[in-house]
């Protein structure tokens, strides 16, 4: 080993010495839980693998950074080692790999201690050398990578890519990864490296609130410093705690026995989590699958009100009598499959559940006279060492298909906590949305809020009628309908489940398929299999993409964005996925399964969502830092004079961006007001055809209907069969005025893409054109300008995400608006009973209709521009109170009586963070 120069670093170890030797010692924060449970105080360490002892030649504590790092198992037979390299903190980096262990992530150092039955508490670590030039980093972890020896497999450094441009000068050097590895190796280092920024950003302030402690300010006379001092420590404390969690929602949508519940198994690696759908449906409830922190599995269980459940009794009575009035006089003639009667099989399903067989001889006085078992808090939960366990016990209030006593009817929804996985990770929630339809209007309220909350949807279906079943089709159509305008969703994932499912023989006479064309020298039934599922694949692929791409594109983006992210396709075998899990016989091999592309598919949501949550993060600390170095600077009186006049200056300067801002939301405004002036004249003349659509649709007969309409109304106009098909009479009212809206508000409020005629383009143009900072001019200002920056950034995040709530309201308004009007027609319709009961309700509903016309929709319009421009009024407002606060602050003398800490440290390092993410907050 070459010699080198002992170096002095910050460390923090007991002083009590004159002179501290070289080798890693704890650091001196009380509460550190890298020096207390994990890292080694060692002076030498031993490769485990060529037992060649070394010597530390740097004073090296968990606080360093820039340093060459070793884990080690502690467990006496396998003592394995990885070498890594960090900028950061070695804490720092350590946090990046406990939580990569905790959600088993797919690293070489995650894999070791979640099997063989190790455990977080097998880790130690250790620094061993810290390199004072960051681009020799990379070549010292090669080095004592091949030093120590810690290649698989006698070590956990797995496989990596060499550099750029250069070429392998030893034999021992790693062989570049295929391209399969590369991509979830790049994917690994690009959530990692959030995590780190995430985690030194966090140290950082952390020290700064220790050294805001010894800041006294209670002799200051002015009551404004005060509030502003109290104000600025209370801030920095937040952020030490600030929770960027944010939940993740992806929403799992198809019809029931698509295969959601095996596909949402599969991919948290747990066979018998949830229950796949036998002959009976699996309920109405809503399941939220996400990580657990914990080793236990936990289900949390949410229950409808005992008023919302007398509510609906009565409703389920109702339908159970008029089907017993009805006789078999309405089905004798029937030839419809779809006129079988789902109002009167759920009803009774409901009943026989929560009350038994006996229930379904009840009156509705006799069945409020029983218990039901809703706890008062609403809220159950269930806790079990294992999956298998905890579905047993939660299965009778999530399936309608149990032996077991049964409280589905009963509940809103579930719940359940995975102990850490690698596609949960800390942020990520899978929804299983039910598959069948609901009159409950609880749950139907439910369904409406996850379509606006989902950030990414998936369409699931069989690959057997991913094309051509018309049922699916008309889900999938309202499903993107629903959550591009009315939500924040801006990617759709068609899945594709059960390509496993294919006869081969029908498969090649279809395509006209042979051997040789597929691909096939040496036929065999398990080969020929397999390429005929691939071929099916690629071909179900170019077909749905074919169907969907341009409509989902004009949907999520409008018509002036060329992307190819916002929609994606796969085709998955849970079947093979397991198949392979367990060494079984099985037909295509774990990358063919596409589940392991699917989590990738997952991370890289889950990478995007938290590089702008980091780097909002990163932002703000940066600010804070640099405003509290702002007291150091030259204060003298030319200084002064230049600070007031850049105040000046950019006040005004931002008042003449913000007259741009309000004028690109004007002409918003006019756009949106000629596209909806033109919807409003339609849909007045369309309103009676289309209303027809709804109550007289297309059919041989109206055998059971009039429990859809009265469901219908019970539901103020919407409802969703247990086949999954809506109803929706408002929309279908207004459906001329989303048609001619559409195009331009999807473009106005796409925040997840810029461009010159979206909201995000107007606020990237303020934020960019604002601040530019000339050295030479304002050198003594810059950390200040820095602060200002930072600060309209943060506020600019923040009044996004109001933004896309805003949205959400703006977009529904049509349809809620119009509910509104209908809804005394809805309540008439609803109480409506006896003879000829489809023509009165039809009757009553058309008539308000026409009735209301001519206001309705106006009505409807002005709501939607009203909130439009109370969404402009609150931005313009928010922005010119906080910033004129916010330069107020930066460009004014500071109290003479304060002494800010010293944070020159701090903000070296913040520059240095900004600088590895890329981030434009400090000038060069």
């Amino acid at each position: 080993m070459e010699q080198k120069t002992i170096r002095t670093v910050a460390f923090a170890f007991p002083q009590s010495s004159s002179h501290v030797q070289p080798g890693v010692y704890k650091c001196d924060a009380k509460k550190c839980d890298c020096c207390t449970t994990y890292i080694r105080s060692i002076k030498n360490f031993t490769s485990t693998t060529k037992k060649k002892t070394h010597q530390i030649t740097d004073m090296l504590t968990c606080k360093t950074s820039d340093v060459i790092y070793v884990i080690q198992c502690a467990r006496h037979e396998c003592k394995k080692q990885y070498v890594g390299k960090t900028t950061s903190a070695l804490k720092s980096r350590f946090s990046v790999h406990k939580r990569a262990i905790r959600y088993k992530q797919n690293t070489s150092v995650a894999e070791h201690f979640n099997n063989n039955n190790h455990c977080l508490d097998d880790v130690t670590i250790f620094p061993i050398e810290q390199i004072s030039d960051k681009k020799a980093l990379g070549e010292r972890e090669m080095f004592w990578i091949r030093e120590l020896g810690t290649e698989s497999p006698g070590g956990l450094n797995l496989d990596v890519p060499m550099e750029e441009g250069k070429k392998r000068k030893h034999a021992g050097d790693f062989a570049p990864p295929n391209k399969k590895q590369k991509v979830y190796y790049e994917a690994e280092e690009s959530m990692n490296h959030c995590y780190e920024m995430e985690e030194e950003a966090r140290n950082i302030i952390s020290q700064v609130c220790e050294k805001f402690q010894n800041v006294r300010y209670s002799d200051m006379k002015d009551r404004e410093d005060v509030e502003f001092l109290n104000k600025l420590i209370k801030e920095t404390s937040n952020l030490k705690d600030k929770n960027l969690k944010n939940k993740i929602y992806i929403g799992v949508f198809g019809k029931t026995g698509a295969g959601k519940s095996s596909l949402i198994n599969a991919l948290v690696n747990e066979r018998e989590l949830l229950p796949a759908s036998t002959s009976g449906a699996c309920t109405a409830c809503f399941i939220e699958v996400q990580a657990h922190e914990k080793a236990t599995y936990k289900a949390e269980i949410d229950f409808i009100t005992k008023e919302d459940w007398k509510e609906e009794l009565l409703c389920l009575v109702e339908n159970c009598q008029q089907n017993a009035e009805d006789g078999e006089s309405e089905n004798e003639d029937s030839e419809d499959e779809d006129s079988e009667d789902d109002e009167y099989e759920m009803a009774k399903a409901k009943i026989k559940a929560v009350y038994g067989e006996i229930g379904l001889r009840q009156t509705y006085d006799e069945l409020q006279q029983l218990a039901v078992e809703i706890p008062n808090t609403h809220k159950k939960t269930i806790t079990s060492n294992s999956a298998s366990d905890l579905s047993r016990e939660i299965s009778g209030y999530i399936r309608s298909d149990t032996e077991s006593q049964q409280y589905w009817p009963l509940v809103k929804k579930v719940t359940l906590y995975v102990p850490g996985s690698s596609v949960l990770l800390d942020r990520i929630v899978l929804v299983d949305l039910p598959g069948a339809g609901d009159a409950n209007k609880c749950r139907d309220q439910m369904w409406k809020e996850y379509l606006g909350k989902c950030s990414s949807v998936w369409i699931v279906n069989d690959i057997t009628r991913a094309i051509s079943d018309k049922t699916a089709m008309e889900i999938e159509n309202r499903t993107i309908r629903n959550v591009a305008g009315g939500g924040e969703c801006h990617n759709i994932t068609y899945i594709c489940t059960k390509s496993d499912n294919i006869d081969p023989h029908h498969l090649k006479r279809q395509y006209n398929l042979t051997d040789e064309a597929l691909g096939i020298t040496i036929p065999n039934d398990k080969k020929v299999k397999n390429k005929c599922i691939l071929f099916r694949n690629n071909k179900v692929k170019e077909l749905v993409k074919k169907n969907f791409n341009e409509k989902v594109k004009k949907k999520l983006l409008g018509t002036d964005v060329n992307s190819t992210e916002f929609f994606k396709v796969f085709t998955v075998s849970s079947a093979d996925f397991w198949n392979n899990e367990e060494k079984k016989e099985h037909i295509l091999d774990r990358d063919e399964t596409e589940l392991p592309a699917l989590k990738e598919h997952i991370k890289d949501l889950y990478v995007s969502h938290s590089q702008k949550a980091v780097k909002d993060y990163v932002s703000k600390v940066s600010g804070i830092v640099s405003f509290l170095h702002i007291p150091k600077e030259n204060t003298s009186t030319q200084t002064e004079d230049l600070k007031d006049k850049l105040f000046s200056e950019l006040k005004q300067k931002f008042e003449t961006r913000l007259q741009d801002l309000a004028k690109f939301f004007d002409d918003v405004y006019t756009e949106m007001t000629n596209n909806l002036d033109e919807g409003v004249k339609n849909a007045g003349k369309q309103c009676l055809i289309n209303a027809l659509k709804v109550l007289k649709p297309e059919k041989t007969n109206y055998s059971g209907y009039h429990k859809t309409l009265k469901a219908l109304c019970r539901c103020s106009g919407y409802y969703r069969s247990r086949d999954g098909k809506t109803v929706d009479l408002n929309y279908a009212l207004v459906l001329p005025m989303y048609a001619a809206m559409d195009n331009s508000f999807v473009s106005s409020f796409r925040l997840n893409q810029n461009s010159r005629s979206s909201i995000k383009g107007a606020f990237d143009l303020l934020q960019n054109d604002l601040i530019t900072i000339d050295k030479r001019k304002h050198a003594a200002v810059e950390l200040r300008l820095t602060y200002i920056k930072t600060e309209l950034r943060i506020l600019i995040a923040d009044l996004e995400t109001e933004v896309i709530a805003r949205k959400k309201n703006i977009y529904n308004s049509i349809t809620q608006s119009v509910q509104d009007t209908m809804d005394p027609a809805y309540k008439d319709g609803a109480v409506i009973t006896g003879s000829e009961l489809v023509t009165r309700i039809q009757s009553r509903l058309k008539e308000h209709v026409k009735s209301c016309k001519l206001s309705m929709f106006r009505e409807a319009k002005k709501r939607v521009m009203d909130q439009f421009k109370q969404l402009k009024d609150y931005v313009i407002q928010t922005l010119k109170k906080e910033m004129d606060m916010s330069m107020k602050l930066a460009l004014t003398q500071f109290p003479k009586d304060v002494t800010f800490p010293d944070v020159e440290d701090e903000l070296k390092k913040m520059k240095g963070i900004c600088k590895a993410l890329e981030l434009d907050v400090f000038q060069d």
